[in-house]
């Protein structure tokens, strides 16, 4: 497909995508067959909101003691029955603001654990060969020049990247990916999602998409004050209003949030007679 490196294939479709998007992917499978010559409908807009409704859905975040309720089970299912190795992949991505591609395609070798630093500049590609009629998975460029970033590591991203480590040496395997395959191979993206699937599954904790932990790692940074700017660089967005306006979620926070409110309003502080109080909140 042009543009996303030399592939003989159509890539697959995303869940919810719009006909748009499959029509596109069709002309550009065209366009690599020399059957056409340009893919017009790059510059087409179809229904774009109708395509959108069912994506956005599924749009939101992990809440706070849903991730405090995977991390302890994740533990414990390692430690006690060796299952799910690869769950600590879901706190990296939430830790990282990473795309599920970008952290499966990562090696430990652009991993600095001293400097605390990840660069990242490539991702898995999934498309369907039709030649062989088979999936190919494979390393490619990351999907744009914002995209090749290097971001931080900070101190619950570095504990899962030292967990995952112990995982695979445990598992007797060796491989240079973080995340890797029993074979010690890049692991496939269907492979990692019915693990994050079967896993919630197991703990009782309804299921989100890998993407959730890319929106909750952007909430929770602007939430504690983060600069845009630099959330939008980290999380590779070309425009800082992507990174607002369709990646950042509103959290269920109730007690954080009345908290903040009665801050806010204390310069409207008044001292009420205490009987009128009492009658005012009878």
């Amino acid at each position: 497909m042009r543009g996303c490196g030399q592939k003989t294939g159509l890539p697959r479709t995303p869940k919810g995508a719009g006909l748009l998007c499959i029509v596109s992917q069709a002309f550009d499978y065209a366009c690599d067959r020399e059957i056409m010559s340009w893919n017009f409908m790059r510059k087409v807009k179809i229904n774009e909101d109708r395509c959108k409704e069912h994506e956005d859905k599924e749009l939101g975040v992990w809440e706070d003691d849903e991730i405090n309720t995977l991390q302890s089970c994740s533990m414990n299912c390692w430690n006690k029955c060796r299952k799910y190795r690869n769950s600590p992949a879901l706190f990296i991505l939430c830790g990282t603001g990473l795309r599920l591609g970008e952290l499966l395609a990562l090696k430990w070798s652009k991993v600095d654990l001293e400097h605390r630093t990840i660069k990242i500049g490539r991702t898995q590609t999934e498309y369907t060969d039709y030649d062989t009629n088979s999936q190919i998975y494979e390393e490619s460029t990351s999907k744009n020049k914002t995209s090749c970033r290097t971001i931080v590591i900070n101190d619950f991203t570095y504990k899962w990247l030292m967990e995952q480590k112990r995982r695979t040496e445990q598992a007797g395997i060796e491989s240079e990916y973080v995340i890797p395959a029993n074979s010690g191979r890049m692991v496939k993206e269907s492979s990692v999602t019915s693990t994050f699937k079967a896993f919630c599954n197991y703990v009782g904790v309804e299921y989100k998409p890998s993407h959730t932990c890319r929106r909750s790692y952007v909430t929770n940074c602007l939430d504690k004050g983060m600069k845009l700017a630099l959330v939008s660089k980290n999380v590779g967005h070309k425009n800082k209003s992507t990174t607002l306006n369709t990646y950042y979620k509103c959290k269920n926070d109730y007690e954080n949030n009345l908290a903040i409110q009665n801050e806010i309003f204390k310069i409207y502080d008044f001292d009420f007679d205490g009987g009128q109080v009492e009658t005012m909140f009878a």
